[in-house]
């Protein structure tokens, strides 16, 4: 009887401890802005587990289980195929060039003749894309003041042969210059804002948040942000992959838009109005630009994009492309931005 009184004290005082651990972690998930699925799923069998699973679920929280979720929330396109709504592009992919710094592979598409939307539908949601692209634009031009915010959660992203620099003109900054200069030409006010959010790295997302929801305090015509970004692609070699396309006879990095949604365990009430007008821009960036988009990616984790109802992340490019390709990329998708705002 008492040592099975004991078994049963230690049983409870691990199962104490582990939902004492998991609520702390879960707390900083919290507040760093990271999904917390994982821990919410883990705090509910902690109450009802056997001794056996509660060592386990200790064991996975002191090993991997935390840094796996902080990576889930990284904006790294994935190295595997993903479900896609409509069949992928097909890409050329030539044998990288030798050398003792692999340069990037040319990974150019060919135009796309058929004009078809993709979403690469990471997170299973259920939608129609041409409801979507019916669906009125939750957008008034006329109100006066700033109305796009355009922000870099990641400013220090650059481009080939670097993956992060500190000048403005090798980096986001630069891109985001010239993106916001487009606009503005277009008649659209644009605030810019050019704060580094990345250092550290792991709190990017946070001080952004905090930027972007000053910035909307301070100015409430802000209807649109868009975080300009940088994607990362390698090929199975590990070489810098190259997402390029000739547009008007210029070189320009491919430009991927992705949107959040609450799957990662954070709510987004607007999941579905900026996935609409991903999808708008999608359809301009086609019609005006075959070859330069990428596919919609729709992702679990949010990325900060519920703050408006037209909120995105724009990947300029990858970091194999060179900075004056992804400012050309870069001026281009801002038109088609631009001409979805103005009705065009």
């Amino acid at each position: 009887m008492k040592k099975s009184f004991i078994i049963s004290f230690q049983t409870i005082l691990q199962r104490f401890f582990l939902f004492l651990l998991i609520g702390t972690i879960g707390f900083g998930c919290v507040y760093y802005e990271v999904p917390t699925r994982l821990f919410t799923k883990m705090a509910a069998e902690s109450l009802t587990s056997d001794k056996k699973t509660i060592q386990k679920q200790l064991k996975t929280l002191f090993s991997f289980g935390f840094s796996q979720t902080v990576l889930a929330a990284m904006p790294v396109t994935p190295a595997v195929s993903q479900p896609v709504v409509t069949q992928p592009i097909p890409k050329n992919t030539p044998a990288p060039t030798a050398g003792p710094t692999p340069a990037p592979r040319d990974v150019s598409q060919q135009a796309n003749t058929s004009q078809i939307i993709q979403v690469k539908n990471h997170a299973q949601k259920t939608f129609s894309v041409e409801e979507l692209l019916a669906k009125p634009l939750p957008y008034q031009p006329n109100t006066g003041g700033y109305k796009v915010l355009v922000v870099h959660t990641h400013t220090t992203e650059s481009y080939f042969p670097d993956d992060r620099s500190n000048d403005e003109t090798k980096n986001m900054i630069q891109v985001g210059k010239e993106f916001t200069a487009v606009l503005e030409a277009n008649g659209i006010q644009t605030l810019h804002i050019t704060k580094v959010h990345d250092v550290p790295y792991t709190t990017s997302y946070k001080k952004s948040l905090e930027s972007i929801t000053n910035a909307l305090q301070e100015h409430p015509t802000i209807e649109v942000v868009i975080d300009l970004h940088r994607d990362a692609l390698y090929n199975e070699n590990n070489e810098k992959i190259k997402p390029l396309a000739t547009v008007n006879q210029i070189s320009a990095a491919q430009v991927m838009i992705v949107t959040g949604t609450e799957k990662g365990g954070l709510p987004h009430p607007n999941w579905e109005e900026n996935l609409s007008f991903a999808v708008k821009i999608q359809n301009n960036l086609l019609k005006n630009y075959p070859g330069l988009s990428r596919p919609v990616d729709l992702r679990e984790e949010r990325f900060n994009t519920h703050t408006t109802k037209n909120s995105v992340i724009l990947e300029i490019g990858s970091n194999g492309n060179t900075i004056e390709e992804a400012i050309s990329g870069a001026k281009f998708a801002a038109q088609s931005v631009a001409n979805v705002l103005l009705g065009k």
